[in-house]
C-alpha cells in the first residue's frame, strides 16, 4: 500500500523533482569546475567551493524533504478515503439494522463509532521506502492501530 502511494507521489511530483535534480546537476558541475580552478589553492576559490557544496547538500535535502512531504500527504489522503468508505459501509449497515428493528418492533441499535485514525508513519519510514528498504518495522507499528478496528 505504501509503495503504491509513494509511486503515485513520485509520479505527481515528477516535474518538480526533475527541476530539483537539474539544479543539483548544475551545482555539481559548477563544483567540479571550481575544483579544477582551485589547483592553486586560492582561499577565495576554497570559499566558493565550500558554498557550492553547501548549496548542493541543501538542494538535495530540500528535494528529499519535498518528496517525503508529498508521500505523507498522499498516504494521508488514501487513509482518509479508506476510512470514509468504512464509515459509509457502517452507516449503511446501521440504517438497514434500524429499519429491520422498526419492522420487528424492537429498539434501534446503537450507532457505530467512526473508525480510529491511525498515526501517520514517521519521516524515517518514507525515507526507508525511498531508499528501497521495506520499512516493515514502522508498518507493523502503524498496522497495529488499523487492526484494532
Amino acid at each position: 500500500m505504501f509503495s503504491d502511494v509513494l509511486e503515485s507521489c513520485l509520479e505527481t511530483s515528477n516535474a518538480q523533482l526533475v527541476l530539483a535534480h537539474l539544479e543539483i546537476a548544475r551545482l555539481r558541475t559548477s563544483l567540479l569546475e571550481l575544483k579544477k580552478m582551485s589547483k592553486g589553492k586560492n582561499n577565495a576559490v576554497r570559499k566558493d567551493e565550500e558554498t557550492a557544496k553547501e548549496k548542493l547538500t541543501a538542494k538535495e535535502l530540500q528535494a528529499r524533504k519535498a518528496t517525503i512531504s508529498k508521500a505523507k500527504k498522499e498516504w494521508r489522503a488514501q487513509d482518509v478515503a479508506e476510512r470514509k468508505k468504512i464509515r459509509a459501509k457502517q452507516v449503511s449497515e446501521h440504517q438497514k439494522a434500524c429499519k429491520a428493528a422498526q419492522r420487528a418492533g424492537r429498539r434501534k441499535p446503537a450507532a457505530p463509532k467512526a473508525p480510529p485514525r491511525p498515526a501517520t508513519p514517521t519521516d524515517s519510514f518514507f525515507e526507508a521506502i525511498l531508499d528501497g528498504e521495506d520499512g516493515n518495522e514502522e508498518a507493523e507499528e502503524s498496522g497495529d492501530e488499523e487492526e484494532e478496528e
